[in-house]
């Protein structure tokens, strides 16, 4: 399946993309499909969309929030997860960022 969108923003698919054949393809695009069975049958709506989408945007900035209020890890916290036992060559990559951040480098 071809892309429905540019690929980048700067693209102009005019150039080599039929504009009847853009339509086509999103007419076929599965959500867009999916969106207008389930309210042909009436178990969706605008409303459950606008429901949907208010809930998303809640969880989302609250997850922004939670990160935004995560205080910033110390340096050598990027190798600290990495490996059950950091191999030698990353101990001494994590020496120098220690030191480095605690002005002895």
């Amino acid at each position: 399946m071809a892309r429905l969108a540019a690929h980048p923003p700067a693209d102009d698919a005019s150039r080599y993309r039929a504009q009847v054949d853009v339509e086509a393809r999103f007419a076929a695009e599965p959500l867009a499909r999916l969106r207008r069975y389930l309210t042909a049958i009436g178990a969706w709506s605008k409303s459950d969309e606008a429901a949907l989408g208010t809930a998303c945007d809640s969880e989302i900035e609250a997850a922004v929030a939670a990160y935004l209020a995560t205080p910033p890890q110390p340096p050598e916290a990027m190798v600290d997860h990495l490996f059950a036992t950091l191999p030698a060559d990353l101990e001494a990559q994590r020496a120098a960022i220690m030191a480095a951040g605690n002005g002895d480098g």
